[in-house]
């Protein structure tokens, strides 16, 4: 017969993103925490090594995707604070990196940056995948815990 895999310290909801953290919420806290580091390491170092750049976008829509996919709204407030902040924290990084080109490729990369997540996380609500949104929206006072 088959081995049963029973592990205490994970939790595995069938359909539900899930990982070795206690609930939704741990696991999208620590998607919002790389998403704050991400653009760091990218940007890290005396010398920029530029093949790190489409790393880090890549490595954004991944851990924001998890995040909407987590289930967690207070994940989905955290990861969007945590993507404003890690840019704006990376900012001066950018600028430095960007200093011989024209000065509007700086706002035009921000934009672009910008339109590739509202791009992604416009397919993942169309494909229903985006279940911290969706939970966001169905929420019923009544029937939310908190609020009692």
């Amino acid at each position: 017969s088959g081995i049963i895999y029973d592990n205490p310290f994970v939790n595995d909801s069938p359909g539900e993103i899930s990982g070795t953290f206690a609930n939704r919420n741990h696991f999208s806290l620590l998607m919002a925490i790389g998403c704050l580091l991400a653009p760091t390491w990218g940007l890290a170092g005396e010398r920029l090594a530029y093949w790190r750049l489409p790393a880090v976008v890549g490595l954004l829509l991944l851990l924001f995707l998890t995040i909407l996919g987590s289930g967690s709204r207070a994940g989905l407030g955290l990861g969007v604070v945590a993507l404003l902040l890690g840019v704006i924290l990376s900012g001066h990084r950018i600028r430095k990196a960007l200093a011989f080109y024209p000065r509007w490729v700086y706002p035009t990369l921000v934009a672009a940056f910008a339109v590739i997540i509202i791009a992604f996380v416009s397919l993942s609500v169309m494909a229903d995948r985006a279940v911290s949104i969706n939970r966001a929206f169905a929420l019923d006072a009544g029937q939310d815990m908190r609020t009692r």
